[in-house]
């Protein structure tokens, strides 16, 4: 016969269980994780946010060491403000959002997903992201040499063809 402490021990084992496969999948992942929380100024107006937890690509995707108590401008002191208005939108209004955005000061480029942790309105936001700097350089130098191989192949005075085998 189940009783109440064993129903509510074996609820906590299974909650255990599953905060140690999220904790291992976040730890573990390729992708950079951080659990943020947004500083607002006396005014109410979103100023700075601080970095709660990070995984070990964390600092592989960024660049920034150490960040785990430190605010994103300790971290980087010339951090666009974007950042900063981003993160507080989704903060104050619990939607999700996905984007890729550029920071000059960090010199990469990003694709983030951002995701509200808590009621809307909480000031946490949770942060899985991938610097793909080097990606979007290959893709622009595929785009730059397709451009040239056709200005090549218009300028050239004699045919060109494609041929098919198939």
């Amino acid at each position: 016969m189940l009783t109440d402490t064993n129903l509510t021990s074996r609820a906590q084992g299974q909650l255990d269980f599953s905060n140690q496969c999220y904790r291992h999948l976040l730890v573990n992942m390729e992708q950079g994780f951080c659990l943020i929380e947004i500083i607002y100024d006396e005014a109410g107006q979103a100023v700075d946010y601080r970095f709660l937890e990070a995984n070990r690509a964390f600092e592989r995707h960024t660049g920034i060491r150490n960040a785990v108590g430190r605010t994103a401008f300790e971290a980087v002191p010339n951090l666009e403000a974007q950042w900063v208005k981003t993160y507080a939108r989704v903060a104050q209004t619990g939607e999700a959002f996905a984007f890729e955005q550029g920071s000059l000061a960090m010199g990469r480029l990003f694709k983030v997903d951002a995701v509200g942790i808590g009621e809307a309105g909480s000031h946490r936001v949770a942060l899985i992201f991938s610097d793909i700097t080097d990606r979007r350089r290959t893709e622009l130098n595929l785009i730059k040499g397709e451009e040239r191989l056709r200005i090549a192949l218009e300028a050239a005075s004699m045919a060109v063809w494609d041929w098919n085998f198939e």
